[in-house]
């Protein structure tokens, strides 16, 4: 019999991908998703913007640029996103890059410091939301 000693575990993660036309702001959000401001579940919908927010890393940043995203061949954005989401996602992310949409990738994990319940709700849940001016995909365990 083994003993592991040290960190344990058995979490899971859920990885997203959250393309707009516009910059990812909370009012261009609400308007993609054509909320009213006085829509009764709009204290919902703020938390889950926030928490998709927080964890969101934009291909402009760290060591993939947006510059070089868009100049990545087809098969190099498949391979990013590959362990990630199925192929008729990476098709659309493709084509949403070469439009030039704002991307963003990130990843809910059990292991998270928030366990907010619109953390919890985008961590265990499979989210496919297709917009004229958003696209947000999660997938379970891909990150």
């Amino acid at each position: 019999m083994k003993i592991r000693q040290g960190f344990v575990t058995n979490s899971s993660s859920t990885s997203f991908v959250i393309a707009m036309k516009d910059d990812l702001t909370f009012e261009n959000f609400r308007q993609a998703v054509n909320m009213n401001p006085d829509f009764a579940l709009s204290g919902i919908i703020e938390d889950i913007f926030k928490a998709i927010k927080k964890k969101a890393h934009s291909v402009s940043s760290g060591s993939l640029s947006k510059e070089n995203f868009q100049d990545m061949s087809p098969d190099d954005i498949s391979q990013f996103f590959e362990y990630s989401f199925q192929d008729k996602d990476i098709s659309l992310i493709k084509q949403l890059v070469a439009n030039k949409w704002n991307l963003y990738y990130g990843c809910f994990s059990d292991w998270s410091d928030s366990n907010s319940p619109a953390e919890v709700f985008l961590r265990s849940s499979y989210v496919r939301i297709i917009l004229d001016d958003l696209l947000f995909l999660s997938e379970q365990d891909g990150y």
